[in-house]
């Protein structure tokens, strides 16, 4: 009987995932397509989507270490005939970023160890850039080099929001990397990873001939995981995670594909799972959310809520440590510019859009929402229209949508404070009995947290933020319905009961719940089946108040 596999959880190196009976997602059809089409790649992907172990694996494939690859496709069914070429390996996340001259200082330093462990002289090279060059030079005479660069936007996208010292870091980088055009006649193969897309005037200043595959549809799902390799791979592990659980195998399935599918790098439409959520989830046999300290009223149901105690404290250190991919995968400086004087505002992350040159590249001086929230991996592309040449975006799962909610609004909030908790718990037990005076209550206790600065006098930023607290109480929240007569603001739904809710900035709450029983915005859900409450809410910028109407829904002709 064959020995179960380990889950490959943080393993970066094939060689050693390969050597310690883990198991490997074979992945290297792909890599062959894209060896034998471009010499000179770039690819862009989120964090813990696998980029480190991808470029190990190239590299050991152009070490022609053919005993490691026997039982995969690169080895059984390519005719690859593995010449053996020098590789340069430079990981970015293994370089000191902390000034510019100790990033100079760190890629020299790297450029002299791998020349000596080449047995290659490198004396009279004085900058990184020409001690790269020199190192290339020195290597030829034993074939063609391959260059693999692992993060290389790592000493930028670090030290944000510094951008005084991130824009001092790129022009080390960039004279760095300029020495890679003069250098085409003794490169077989270049391979350059990383999250962001900076524009290439801003790094890579001459290197016309570098193909950028980050929306390449052949390779769009060269990293991640899709339901076929799922079912393929991973069976085994989702049997046991069912039967421990007292789960079927396809509650399991939906379970991991609510969480953690949903990631779209192409107009194609393939989709894929984040490896690292996956990983993780069947480890340990949990979801990686956030768990109330109380349950929810009895009869009413619902999710967890997400503003209460993480779910790992009853887990082992390493579980805790790894928290699924939004807690190891966030860039700090995402939240701290979606808090950053005002500048963005929790409305700005509903109804995306975009083209792909928007998508595509930024640079330090301007850094739009949008293509950051996508080449950080927050929100991916859910659509695509060849007529106008447009991709419509979206949260890719609930991981996600619900892990950013509750981070951003951890920003704005005081979140060590005492009454943020139990304000979140009196939100929940309102919203869950039905007594929306007592929500409208705690929600202006929630609301008069965020600094004064913060607040922006749009009614659309309020109703963001009510979007990001019903969610992350645990309710399944649609914003922006359009009907026949109009467009309601908000529905919260829950296991028995339903919230048609219409929003006003400076009116009043009487105005709201009117307008939605003009416009008949419940008849929408008339045959749910769940009781349904109507519910005017009006915030008031100057004095930061909520005011709230209600009443209960009867359906034309119900008694």
């Amino acid at each position: 009987m064959a020995v179960k596999k380990s889950l490959p959880l943080g393993r970066s190196s094939f060689k050693a995932l390969r050597e310690d009976n883990c198991l490997y997602i074979d992945k290297t059809e792909m890599l062959f397509q894209v060896m034998n089409n471009k010499r000179y790649n770039f690819f862009a992907r989120p964090r813990r989507f696998g980029k480190s172990l991808l470029l190990s694996t190239l590299k050991e494939i152009f070490l022609g270490r053919k005993e490691l690859f026997t039982d995969l496709w690169i080895g059984q069914h390519s005719g690859y005939a593995w010449p053996v070429h020098p590789v340069i390996y430079i990981d970015m996340n293994m370089i000191d970023k902390n000034s510019p001259e100790a990033l100079e200082a760190s890629l020299r330093r790297m450029m002299d160890r791998i020349a000596f462990e080449y047995g290659v002289e490198n004396y009279f090279a004085e900058s990184s850039g020409e001690k790269l060059a020199g190192l290339v030079r020195g290597l030829f005479p034993r074939g063609k080099v391959v260059i693999l660069i692992d993060e290389y936007d790592q000493p930028i996208t670090s030290r944000f929001p510094d951008m005084e010292l991130a824009a001092a870091n790129r022009e080390v980088l960039r004279e760095f990397y300029s020495r890679i055009k003069s250098l085409d006649e003794y490169i077989e193969f270049l391979f350059i990873t990383g999250v962001s897309k900076f524009t290439k005037t801003s790094l890579f200043s001459g290197l016309n001939n570098l193909k950028d595959i980050s929306f390449d549809k052949n390779v769009s799902t060269i990293l991640g995981c899709t339901k076929e390799e799922i079912d393929l791979y991973l069976s085994e592990y989702v049997e046991e995670f069912a039967q421990v659980k007292s789960m079927t195998s396809q509650q399991v399935y939906d379970e991991m594909r609510e969480w953690y599918n949903g990631y779209r790098f192409s107009n194609g439409p393939g989709t894929v799972y984040n490896p690292w959520s996956i990983f993780n989830y069947l480890k340990y046999q949990q979801c990686a959310r956030y768990f109330d300290a109380q349950p929810p009223p009895e009869g009413y149901g619902g999710q967890p809520s997400l503003l209460q105690q993480n779910s790992f404290a009853g887990l082992p250190a390493e579980a805790q440590e790894s928290e699924g991919w939004f807690a190891s995968g966030t860039p700090t400086f995402l939240v701290q510019l979606l808090k950053d004087g005002g500048k963005y505002s929790f409305s700005d992350l509903e109804q995306m859009s975009a083209d792909e040159g928007l998508l595509d590249t930024f640079d330090i001086d301007t850094i739009p929402l949008v293509p950051l929230l996508y080449q950080t991996g927050y929100i991916t592309i859910k659509s695509y229209s060849e007529d106008t040449n447009r991709y419509e975006l979206t949260y890719p799962n609930k991981e996600v949508e619900l892990s950013l909610a509750s981070h951003l609004l951890g920003a704005f909030l005081d979140s060590t404070s005492a009454g943020v908790q139990n304000n979140a718990e009196g939100l929940r037990q309102a919203l869950f009995s039905g007594n929306m005076e007592r929500f409208a209550y705690y929600l202006q206790m929630l609301f008069s947290g965020i600094p004064y600065l913060m607040h922006n006098k749009k009614e659309s930023y309020y109703h963001s933020l009510l979007h990001v607290v019903c969610a992350l109480l645990g309710s399944d929240v649609s914003s922006e319905i359009m009907t026949s007569v109009g467009r309601i603001d908000m529905v919260v739904s829950l296991s028995k009961m339903m919230y048609v809710i219409e929003l006003k900035l400076d009116k009043t709450a009487d105005e709201a719940l009117a307008q939605i029983k003009e416009k008949r915005y419940a008849e929408k859900y008339g045959v749910s089946g769940k009781s349904m409450t109507l519910v005017g809410l009006n915030f008031e910028y100057k004095t930061k108040t909520v005011t709230v109407q209600s009443e209960i829904y009867e359906a034309p002709g119900c008694a």
